[in-house]
């Protein structure tokens, strides 16, 4: 993987959703997302995935927004993007990491192994998060985090960025 590849994913994943509740009406209009409120090409990326992520949440095709939510019109709002949480990223692989069932916010409880570690600096402060590897899809790699704003100003459940092998 390339270090701007990890960079924007990373920054996607401190994007996650921006809600004192845990989803937020909001109007279908996304075109706010191209106004010069999104100037640099970081942020117009990051707007264009957010707006991806939208139509995926709102079709119901993930399972977790509730379907009387999306029937009441209500959708993910996000944090506008900010270049704060755009880093550089180095990467460790994990040999021979044991598969464990990983609890998700369904019944459904996948197979994962560590695969590796990615670290990096944040406000002075060294940081690093676990990437897994799915057993039944070896090329999805998935990397759960929460951080102080969980369960107050974003989802409870955490956030999380996807990468493909």
């Amino acid at each position: 993987m390339t270090s701007r590849f990890l960079i924007f994913l990373m920054s996607i994943g401190t994007l996650a959703c921006n809600t004192t509740e845990k989803w937020q009406t909001q109007s279908n209009d996304n075109s706010h997302l191209r106004s010069p409120q999104y100037p640099s090409v970081y942020q117009t990326k990051v707007a264009n995935y957010q707006d991806s992520m939208k139509v995926m949440f709102n079709s119901g095709a993930n399972g977790i927004l509730p379907i009387e939510d999306i029937a009441a019109g209500k959708q993910v709002s996000y944090f506008p993007p900010n270049e704060k949480y755009k880093v550089v990223a180095r990467f460790e692989a994990i040999r021979g990491g044991k598969v464990f069932k990983m609890p998700t916010s369904t019944d459904r409880l996948p197979e994962y192994k560590p695969f590796g570690k990615l670290y990096f600096t944040m406000d002075s402060t060294e940081q690093n998060l676990t990437i897994y590897q799915n057993i039944e899809q070896p090329d999805y790699l998935f990397c759960p985090f929460k951080d102080l704003t969980n369960g107050k100003e974003t989802y409870g459940a955490g956030r999380y960025l996807d990468f493909e092998l």
